[in-house]
């Protein structure tokens, strides 16, 4: 049985990946978003006391164990980052229904080692510009100021990077969003293989895709904003790090 897990910060084609997969997740041998997900997210959330190790390993291997015997083949979660929280300095700024902090994130690596060997774990880290990223979260009305939107994604590209070079290399591939919008067809194989998927299941759902909003088409007030915060130098580590390991050998 595998549990894929698709992660990566807000904007970065979760809601795309999930519209194209979604003849794979109908499919009743799929638990998609099951009763794995809370449970570990309770164990890694700042304001909550952490689960102990052992317990949340005990009820992880009975769930598994559960699906398994039922004839589900595959395990799916996306989770993007951020998804809420309180720490100090990701919430100065916030506006909108809810806060969106930095301390609530699943530790990635410690995931895999404590289920690494009940389910085999394929991850998929989509990434992008951080200009597009925040750019989407300041369009879709997250939050209404540009530097803290630009803080919390060089937070995020920080924790994630960190987090996949502290995983095996056989447990995780990179895929740039931009570049499976370009040419979709080329990741259909890759990323059947990595996930165990029918291609079929894949192609089916590409006429999902839609076009992102380019460059030219943000607010150039902003678009100034993001250029003067995001340097070449500020992103080359980050850039380093998700190219490591690429879905699709460049």
């Amino acid at each position: 049985m595998k549990l894929l897990w698709l992660i990566g910060i807000e904007g970065s084609g979760h809601h795309m990946m999930r519209d194209v997969l979604r003849h794979f997740l109908a499919s009743r041998e799929v638990i998609d978003k099951g009763a794995c997900y809370p449970l570990w997210v309770q164990r890694w959330d700042g304001e909550q006391d952490a689960l102990p190790r052992q317990a949340v390993r005990n009820v992880l291997e009975e769930i598994l164990r559960e699906y398994q015997s039922s004839g589900c083949t595959h395990l799916y979660e996306d989770t993007s980052f951020p998804f809420g929280g309180t720490e100090e300095p990701f919430t100065s700024c916030v506006s909108g229904k809810e806060n969106r902090g930095f301390d609530r994130k699943p530790d990635v690596s410690d995931l895999v080692h404590l289920i690494g060997d009940l389910v085999d774990v394929r991850i998929l880290v989509m990434h992008r510009s951080p200009q597009a990223t925040v750019n989407s979260s300041l369009r879709r009305g997250f939050s209404d100021d540009p530097g803290f939107e630009c803080r919390l994604a060089e937070g995020i590209n920080d924790y994630v990077t960190g987090e996949i070079a502290r995983l095996p290399r056989d447990r995780y591939r990179t895929c740039h969003f931009d570049d499976f919008i370009k040419s979709p067809l080329k990741h259909v194989l890759p990323l059947a293989e990595w996930w165990d998927i029918p291609p079929e299941l894949i192609r089916e759902g590409l006429s999902r895709l839609k076009k992102p909003t380019a460059a030219h088409e943000r607010p150039p007030e902003r678009q100034e904003i993001l250029e003067k915060y995001f340097t070449a130098k500020r992103v080359a580590p980050w850039l380093a790090a998700y190219q490591q390991n690429p879905l699709v050998p460049t």
